[in-house]
């Protein structure tokens, strides 16, 4: 007779036995695999309520650079033979007071305001006598010496690259795209004068 042997098999565990496997270095360690996209700097435009409809500007000149003003800004242009009054103490962009109907407009040497750092290229004698120019602004109170003035053009808001909300130039509202003019914001540039 064959003798068979019985088959061999492992004990089974008690089941009032509990067993406690301790992760690997490998498995306690979270990856996240999602991983932050870095955080994307919204380009923030800003643009004046008359910016937002069709509107208009004038062009002038001011040191070989080519400006724009909104024409609601502007009350009265003159010409000017370089005749003011200089008043004590008064800042280095300040030309001085000129008589205008029965007002004293303070003249303003609008290049050495708005870019200081240009003017090394132009002696200043001969800058002050190349302005021909008065843009009044502010119901008189104020006046923009330049150059020479252009003319007047009708502009949409899609004909401007309207600055940035958090540019440093708040003066410099825009440009005007297909001329590379500078558009001056009128009531930020009366704040300028005020600050300085």
């Amino acid at each position: 007779n064959v003798v068979t042997k019985p088959a061999t098999t492992k004990p089974l565990l008690p089941t009032n036995v509990i067993t406690e496997v301790k992760p690997t270095l490998e498995s306690s360690v979270k990856v996240d695999v999602k991983q932050q996209a870095p955080a994307v700097k919204q380009d923030i435009r800003y643009t004046p309520e008359w910016g937002k409809k069709e509107f208009q500007c004038l062009l002038f000149k001011l040191n070989g650079l080519i400006l724009a003003i909104p024409l609601l800004d502007i009350l009265s242009i003159e010409k000017w033979n370089g005749e003011c009054t200089a008043v004590p103490g008064q800042v280095d962009w300040m030309l001085g007071v000129y008589p205008f109907r029965n007002k004293k407009t303070l003249l303003v040497d609008t290049a050495s305001l708005i870019m200081p750092e240009m003017l090394n290229k132009f002696e200043s004698d001969n800058r002050m006598l190349q302005y021909k120019h008065i843009i009044l602004i502010d119901d008189g109170r104020w006046g923009l010496v330049c150059n020479t003035v252009s003319e007047v053009i009708t502009l949409k808001t899609d004909d401007v690259r309207w600055r940035k909300q958090d540019a440093k130039r708040q003066w410099l509202v825009g440009t005007i795209i297909n001329h590379m003019y500078w558009l001056l914001d009128m009531k930020k540039f009366k704040n300028l004068m005020k600050i300085n």
